[in-house]
């Protein structure tokens, strides 16, 4: 968090050691004024947007862990140093990847750096304790994360994107105020963790009211389906009455028939006694 340096006395520091022209102090100068601008940018989208930047921190994460794993790995077999570029590239690559898709292993190592980080900003000391009280901090953040993934990221990603902002604020506008870092931070902070609120509530919202629309489509399908189901018995049905009419109607001409054909026996018979 100590970026209080300003550039005069980069450009003394460098001139006096360096021994360097004007003209190249001025682009160093330069140089440095854009890395801390990137700086900057990167810890306030990071305050306001860590949540949603979540699964590119963590193919970060994965690309410099699979990088400097290839290459340790590889210079052990290999002496030629593009080849061990080329090595921790490729598995920079991979682990980028895995990350990326893989995000909540992304997301306990990233809880667990900005724990230990903010722990540091707070307390700046190479101790061995100190170092200990921040890693321990650190882990239980990521332990945290892997079931309260949303608000352990949003409050760390705000509180460390604020604090780091801050930092470069001060040592971009030289602000005199020794408390003046703390203050920034804790309102970037506070501003950021708010904001990322609102936003996971947002998305909420719409995953709820697309969800919803979804499960009504299905049941309005499903009534079709049943309409056309019971339409399709219902012919069944009037089909089978219909079959069952002319069946019944059948049998009973053949019945009118035969007490016809009777009756016309009986006035022979009758006759024929006469």
């Amino acid at each position: 968090m100590n970026t209080n340096m300003n550039m005069d006395q980069l450009n003394n520091l460098l001139g006096v050691r360096l021994n360097l022209t004007a003209e190249q102090q001025k682009l160093i100068t330069e140089a440095g004024m854009g890395i801390t601008v990137a700086i900057l940018v990167v810890a306030l989208l990071n305050c306001f947007f860590g949540l949603k930047l979540i699964r590119i921190w963590s193919a970060l994460i994965g690309f410099l862990i699979g990088f400097c794993a290839g290459a340790a790995i590889s210079s052990q077999f290999v002496s030629s140093s593009v080849t061990v570029l080329a090595i921790g590239g490729v598995a920079g690559v991979i682990m980028a990847i895995l990350g990326f898709w893989l995000f909540r292993v992304g997301v306990f190592i990233i809880s667990w750096l900005l724990g230990a980080a903010i722990v540091f900003s707070f307390f700046p000391s190479a101790d061995m304790v100190m170092l200990l009280v921040g890693a321990a901090v650190g882990l239980v953040l990521a332990v945290l994360s892997i079931k309260f993934l949303e608000p352990i990221i949003i409050f760390l990603t705000g509180i460390h994107g604020g604090l780091t902002a801050a930092g470069y604020i001060v040592a971009l506008i030289s602000i005199p105020w020794s408390f003046a870092e703390y203050a920034i931070g804790a309102v970037l902070a506070i501003l950021g963790i708010v904001v990322q609120f609102i936003m996971e509530s947002h998305r909420k919202v719409k995953q709820h009211v697309a969800k919803a629309n979804k499960v009504r489509e299905e049941i309005s399908t499903e009534n079709e389906v049943d309409r056309a189901r019971s339409l399709l018995d219902d012919v069944d049905r009037v089909e089978a009455d219909k079959d069952a009419d002319d069946y019944y109607d059948e049998d009973d001409d053949d019945e009118v028939s035969r007490k016809v054909e009777e009756d016309e026996d009986d006035d022979d018979d009758i006759q024929y006694i006469d």
